[in-house]
């Protein structure tokens, strides 16, 4: 019981700071700060995994030049 009200207020507080702060850090070693309440942000896009594979230069290498894709 506790511990769930502990995350509502977790929740509702990163909200409020969210609308209402306009004074964020820039990102430093993946995360950010509200300068006004001093919460702490992970950056959106460390937390995610890359969705596509990356072909590495020596994958690439082994194939064909008529199999691999134009990029521009």
């Amino acid at each position: 019981m506790i511990r769930q009200s502990i995350e509502l207020t977790d929740k509702i507080g990163r909200m409020w700071c969210r609308l209402m702060h306009d004074s964020v850090s820039w990102p430093i070693h993946g995360h950010y700060h509200c300068w006004t309440c001093m919460r702490q942000y992970e950056v959106p896009w460390t937390a995610e995994p890359q969705k596509t594979p990356v072909m590495t230069i020596r994958t690439a290498a082994r194939r064909p030049l008529c199999q691999l894709q134009r990029v521009a």
